[in-house]
């Protein structure tokens, strides 16, 4: 679903490929076609693999299949394979013209949506949803896939058309479901950017995903009744949005302007982890507390925005102990995104407010500097794979002493409960805190 997920066995196939195409039309790619081409030369130790864009009539001729007779050709498809029909008629006709051919199987959207919760025996026929802009006679028979599922109590999975943006989308489910007489449930699923880092499941109203700034590509998950397990896992890893965020047909809030600022900043990080932990960071806030004000959400999304710009490893080596060092680190984050307020004309108490939480983040504090500081240790118990399997066990250890030290006795039976697929690292955070 990244630019980094192509198998070994297909990396070596395109090393060996005289065309490498790329099928362009059934889905807005998360990332740019030149960064993808980059990553391909970058693992082959090559610069001079091209990708050719194929539109849809050029995959439908069949056409490469005459080049394919005497070169040898690739075609990438974004996800699996063999999940549109029309690459299925290649192999059907790669048999009939006896030109051989190998498949690499991949991620697929029919998969990832279990990062829902949502069980994927339970899920019906899958659908799609066309684009009306593009259509004159608004077709609406992905209602009738609908229907046929929730009547035998299957979920049902919606592909939305290329080009089609969430409030369109939102409104062509609405207008179709009131034509074809079907009731919706009161609320439902999207997840944008599946398979990448910038993923985020939403599982809300119609109208309140409407106004949600949703990027593509996206998908649409209509539920059927869930099962307990189902409804708390949504429950915990949907996104949560504040109340006062509009942005909707471009009309943005001062709250939404820095947002996305901090955002492109942590996305933009070497580090491709920042961008999910300021994400993560924000999200056990209002977790913590639904009624967090904005000085709160701010100094969540920017609380380690320093480590953006600079590999925390290369400060760290500055600094004669470890504690001038988070000390350093929490005054420059402080700094940064005080500064990105002050660009936006934020008035002074939300600014000195925002300095307080960043400066005392990592030291902790009463109020809501223990908010952010719990929600920062909690992030890092929920995603402590990654971080052990960059750092020694002696740097891992420590590191889990100091983050469930500084939690509260409630945050302590919450990350006691996070139950590691991964034995070893679960053992190791029992004996860690066994240690305290």
């Amino acid at each position: 679903m990244t630019k980094n997920s192509l198998t070994a066995e297909s990396l070596e196939a395109l090393k060996k490929s005289d065309k490498i195409y790329l099928e362009n039309y059934t889905v807005n790619f998360p990332y740019k076609i030149e960064d993808l081409e980059k990553e391909i030369n970058k693992h082959l130790n090559s610069n001079s693999y091209n990708l050719i864009s194929l539109p849809r009539g050029s995959v439908e001729d069949e056409s490469i299949l005459q080049e394919a007779k005497t070169q040898k050709v690739a075609l990438l498809v974004y996800g699996d394979s063999l999940s549109a029909t029309t690459h299925m008629q290649l192999i059907l006709e790669c048999k009939k013209q006896s030109i051989p051919y190998q498949i690499f199987h991949n991620a697929s959207i029919l998969t990832t949506v279990a990062e829902t919760g949502l069980s994927l025996y339970k899920f019906g026929k899958t659908t799609s949803m066309p684009n009306w802009a593009e259509h004159t006679n608004k077709p609406t028979s992905f209602i009738t896939y609908i229907k046929q599922n929730l009547s035998i109590d299957a979920h049902t999975l919606i592909l939305t058309d290329i080009g089609l943006e969430i409030e369109n989308a939102i409104n062509q489910l609405k207008e179709a479901s009131e034509k074809e007489s079907l009731k919706l449930p009161e609320k439902i699923i999207t997840i944008s950017n599946a398979g990448t880092e910038n993923q985020k499941i939403f599982y809300d109203t119609p109208e309140n995903l409407s106004n949600k700034n949703i990027e593509m590509p996206f998908c649409i998950i209509i539920p059927t009744k869930l099962h307990f397990l189902e409804e708390e896992t949504l429950e915990k890893i949907k996104m949560i949005i504040p109340h006062y965020t509009s942005y909707k047909k471009g009309i943005m809030t001062k709250f939404d302007l820095v947002f996305e600022e901090i955002s492109k900043i942590t996305k933009n990080a070497a580090d491709k982890t920042e961008y999910g932990h300021s994400q993560s960071v924000w999200q056990w806030v209002l977790k913590l507390k639904p009624d967090a004000d904005i000085a709160l959400q701010i100094a969540a999304l920017g609380h380690d925005i320093d480590r953006s710009f600079e590999d925390y490893r290369k400060m760290k080596a500055r600094y004669a102990t470890y504690d001038e060092y988070k000390k350093a680190h929490a005054l420059l984050s402080a700094k940064i995104t005080c500064d990105i307020l002050i660009k936006h004309n934020f008035d002074k108490a939300t600014i000195d407010k925002v300095k307080h939480l960043i400066e005392n983040h990592e030291i902790g504090g009463e109020g809501d500097v223990e908010t952010l500081t719990e929600a920062d240790s909690m992030t890092f118990f929920n995603n402590l794979r990654h971080y052990r399997d960059t750092h020694t066990e002696k740097e891992t250890i420590d590191k889990i002493k100091f983050m469930y030290k500084r939690l509260s006795a409630k945050a302590k039976k919450l990350v006691n409960q996070i139950k590691f697929k991964d034995q070893e690292l679960s053992n190791l955070v029992e004996e860690s805190i066994s240690e305290l």
